[in-house]
């Protein structure tokens, strides 16, 4: 289930009584509300949060509130905080956002954002969001995303950030343009009038001058220092003496001060503190939990346990004092500490929920490591048992991490990865999993199992077969015929079925699957519909559609019978694309909005959408392209990649950018095309060498249809060793093959329109291929691929046109027509260029009266090319609409770093960017890029 939201970190601290004006700094605020973005940069204790709070009471304008914690360095929590907290001042900004943070998979931040700022731009009316604390958020990711939410802010919005450390964010370029206003240390430090006014007036404590101006020497003007003396005076007779004999840095003023305030307290008071410092946000009932550590021992088992069964520490025996308060006693101690000012910061006007000062915190846990350290495990213990409870499982790891309880931190990952993984939760379950240590993986086989899944979902097979060697060797104690170790052994086989079809190898992943359904039991009905999902790919290149359709619907049976959605969707996708390659292209798109029925039922029921159904919208987008519904095939596509990118599982990504390429190109969109299979070849490299062999003939497809015949010429040459031998090509190799003989067949058709010969060798093979097409004819069909057979037939009518044949090419053309009627498959000719459109354009000259054909022809004239782009004709590849705006940078004289934070990139991105430009333009160094480029008129 989704986190729940704590609204109490959208509210606004409200002020304190003792709270001192400051008027030229809601000044500067005030004029800060003209530029993107307000940077409050500070050293703890400088009365950041304060400042800001006070700010929010007095302007004008709506404040949307946000604070922030370590708990925070999730994307998608932060997002999902940060949207929440938009539309408490402006509802309709990030509409939609919300539904798009908590589906699963979570599309790309980026997107986001993107709409957020559109839909602030629309506002009436002028407001500004404060993010507190920013500095407990660590995430790389989510400061790129910020980077770029202050770049593109419109006028109606400003940023305010309060930081004990710059942001990593190109600052320079927002004070250069006068975009930023920054208030800092020395100018959040208390004046002497503001130190007066502090301890005398708010504080009372009615100092003479001697000791206000030493107290502001002492301390700085730094605000905790001066708060924590304020509570130290109280009831002092003589203050002078307590205030002559301060001396030493901050920190140790601080210390010092703090046993004071602490040491006067009453015991229960000390207790509750110090027991409670542990908890980043408290509530009664949450307090209650804790102090009840040490009422109880807790239990510990001598044997180990399978999956969902924890199995405590046995550290946990030591004895702790005890402090049990019911909740409304709590609640009363927390506003007497409240009220005693005792950095205490309510976090809602109910006073429901609080956080300690953090500065107080952190010397409250210090304290408690150096007096009570024994009982630390234990405090850690009930407040995660507490978070799980509540259904805050990050929390409740969070905490067990923290006590030490590894075995705890196991059950939680071991009870929670399956849905982690189905719903988008990658990342934090393989941040999970890499804090617990090896040898707690080698002594519980079912978290290494977790692990080793997560690690083949996101792409990194070499370490998933690491992960599973080591679980091997930790089932030696158990007998190889148990249930647990067929049960284990059979999950090894279906994660090594699945990482060997994404490596290509499907006679062993066809192998592999088949052991693991042999293994699993019967009762493992998800990972069986997942395997039997798996096997069903593995055959279609191995016997062909009949066999894989028999094992994807026995997968669908499966995975329906065990209620797992998931794999119900998976196997319905895995349906429609066989059924569309058996030439069934509308039974196909109903299979698909069959797949998304189901998954909108189970978002229905669970509140959850499904992260396949991302997978769905990608694959349904290559029916909506084979009909010529350019428009809906790139909504949908975008869409679903936005959505596998958030899921994490890197195969589907690849997919679905491959879906979104071909869906772009069939739009006309060229540029947009080629820079998404390029990230598409980044994504697959990770993955296997043969899944970039994938989309490389996906890209060489589309640089033949843009009509850059130099760039697919390369890919073919490199593929015609391959099929050199005397040995026919089959259907598992058609579409390489086919791809490639098109490529030839254009190349002579080319030279022939230049007044050229082709030369024989060329001729030669073509000639060869068309002897091919008849054995290729006959098992296309005997396997029932009629969306081959079509193909086969289109690559033979332009191959024979290249061979000067032109009535047995309008013949192959005439009969792939017909079988494409019915179904409307219509892009499959368009991809194929302009030879296809000549053959047609003859066709319908000649007097054949076809509407189809008629209708294939008209889709032409939505196709792109070429590149409009000047010098690009000279290229043998394009340059990608990013790289032109990194070669503009590199002229304009930016280093790679300025360029990486101009473009919101990673330095090593901007490196492989400018390496692509020199292959491109021919040349090794900026200053002959620049030269060549402006000789191309590229610049």
């Amino acid at each position: 289930m989704p986190t729940p939201l704590l609204s109490t970190k959208l509210f606004i601290p409200p002020t304190r009584p003792e709270l001192v004006p400051r008027p030229r700094l809601i000044q500067r605020l005030e004029e800060g509300l003209e530029r993107k973005l307000i940077l409050v940069s500070a050293s703890a204790g400088f009365g950041k949060t304060t400042l800001l709070s006070n700010w929010a009471s007095v302007t004008s304008i709506p404040v949307a509130w946000l604070s922030l914690e370590e708990q925070d360095n999730n994307p998608t929590r932060f997002w999902t905080y940060f949207v929440s907290a938009l539309q408490t001042v402006c509802a309709d900004a990030g509409a939609g956002g919300l539904e798009a943070l908590s589906s699963h998979p979570v599309p790309p931040i980026e997107q986001v954002l993107t709409s957020l700022i559109n839909q602030a731009a629309e506002s009436l009316h002028p407001f500004v969001l404060v993010a507190d604390d920013l500095h407990t958020v660590t995430d790389p990711r989510i400061h790129q995303d910020l980077a770029f939410l202050v770049k593109n802010l419109p006028p109606q919005m400003s940023l305010a950030v309060s930081s004990r450390a710059d942001p990593p964010w190109p600052l320079g370029g927002l004070r250069a343009h006068g975009q930023m206003v920054e208030l800092r240390t020395d100018d959040l430090r208390f004046t002497q009038e503001e130190t007066v006014a502090f301890l005398n007036q708010a504080m009372q404590l009615e100092l003479g001058n001697r000791d206000l101006v030493t107290l502001r020497q002492r301390t700085e003007g730094w605000i905790a220092g001066l708060q924590m003396v304020a509570l130290s005076l109280q009831g002092r007779t003589e203050p002078s003496t307590f205030i002559q004999s301060l001396a030493g840095s901050h920190r140790f003023i601080l210390d010092y001060l703090v046993e004071e305030v602490i040491e006067r307290q009453s015991q229960q008071v000390q207790e509750f503190l110090l027991k409670t410092s542990i908890l980043d946000r408290l509530t009664a009932p949450l307090c209650e939990a804790v102090l009840s550590a040490g009422s109880q021992r807790p239990e510990v088992r001598s044997q180990k346990s399978e999956v969902g069964d924890g199995v405590l520490d046995s550290d946990l025996r030591s004895p702790a004092s005890e402090l049990r308060l019911p909740t409304s006693a709590c609640q009363s101690l927390l506003e007497h500490i409240e009220s005693s000012n005792l950095f205490l910061v309510p976090l809602d006007e109910e006073r429901i929920w609080y956080r300690y000062h953090h500065l107080f915190a952190d010397l409250l846990r210090k304290r408690l490591g150096q007096t009570r350290a024994e009982i630390k495990p234990i405090l850690h213990l009930k407040a995660s048992e507490w978070h799980e409870a509540n259904g805050l499982i990050a929390e409740a790891a969070s905490h067990a991490l923290a006590g030490g309880h590894t075995d705890r931190v196991s059950r939680l990952v071991e009870q929670n990865a399956l849905g982690i993984l189905d719903h988008g939760e990658l990342a934090s379950l393989l941040g999970w999993l890499s804090g617990i240590p090896d040898t707690v993986l080698q002594d519980r086989p079912w978290l290494g199992i977790a692990y080793g899944w997560a690690l083949a979902y996101s792409g990194h097979l070499e370490s998933a077969q690491v992960q599973l060697q080591g679980v091997e060797q930790s089932l030696g104690e158990l007998e190889e015929s148990s249930q647990e170790a067929r049960h284990l052994g059979g999950h090894i086989a279906a994660i090594r079925a699945f990482t060997a079809i994404l490596e290509g190898d499907d006679y062993h992943g066809a192998e592999l699957a088949s052991r693991a359904l042999e293994l699993l039991p019967e009762r493992d009905l998800t990972t069986r519909g997942f395997v039997a999902t798996q096997l069903g790919t593995a055959l279609r290149s191995i016997h062909g559609l009949p066999r894989a359709t028999e094992a994807t619907s026995e997968a669908s049976f499966i995975s329906r019978a065990a209620g797992d959605s998931h794999v119900a969707v998976m196997t319905l996708c895995d349906l429609a694309g066989l059924q569309r390659l058996q030439g069934h292209l509308q039974k196909a798109a109903a299979t698909y909005r069959e797949a998304l029925q189901l998954a909108q039922e189970y978002e229905k029921r669970s509140g959850r959408e499904l992260p396949i159904v991302g997978y769905v919208y990608g694959r349904m987008s290559t029916v909506l392209t084979e009909m010529s519904d350019g428009d809906a095939a790139v909504q949908l596509a975008r869409k679903g990649v936005e959505l596998c990118r958030g899921w994490g599982f890197s195969e589907t990504l690849v997919d679905c950018l491959v879906y979104l390429a071909i869906a772009l190109e069939a739009a006309g969109d060229s540029q947009e095309a080629r820079d998404t299979i390029w990230e598409a070849k980044q994504a697959a490299e990770r993955i296997s060498p043969w899944y970039s062999t994938v989309v490389d003939l996906f890209e060489a497809r589309i640089h033949l249809s843009q009509g850059n015949i130099a760039s697919a010429s390369n890919w073919a040459a490199k593929q015609r060793d391959k099929f050199s031998s005397d040995e026919k090509p089959d259907t598992r190799h058609a579409a390489m093959y086919l791809t490639m003989i098109q490529i030839l067949a254009t190349q002579a058709l080319l030279s022939e329109s230049e007044g050229q010969t082709a030369s024989v060798s060329l001729a030669t093979e073509l000639e060869k291929a068309l002897d091919s097409f008849g054995a290729l004819l006959d098992s296309a069909r005997s396997e029932g691929q009629m969306m081959r057979v079509i193909e086969i037939l289109i690559t033979q009518a332009i191959t024979c046109e290249a061979l000067g044949r032109p009535e047995q090419a309008q013949t192959a053309l005439g009969q792939a027509l017909h079988l494409a009627e019915p179904e409307g498959y219509v892009q499959i000719f368009v991809s194929k260029g302009s030879p296809l459109a000549f053959l047609l354009q003859r066709g319908l000259d000649q007097g054949t009266e076809s509407e189809f054909a008629r209708r294939v022809l008209s889709a032409f004239q939505g196709a792109s090319s070429a590149d409009d782009q000047p010098g690009a004709s000279a290229l043998l590849e394009p340059l990608s609409g990013r790289e032109l705006q990194v070669l503009r940078l590199v002229a304009a004289g930016l280093s790679n770093r300025e360029i990486a934070a101009e473009l919101f990139l990673a330095v090593g991105t901007v490196k492989k960017y400018t390496s692509n430009i020199y292959g491109k333009l021919g040349v090794n160094r900026r200053t002959q890029a620049v030269s060549r480029a402006r000789e191309m008129e590229l610049l």
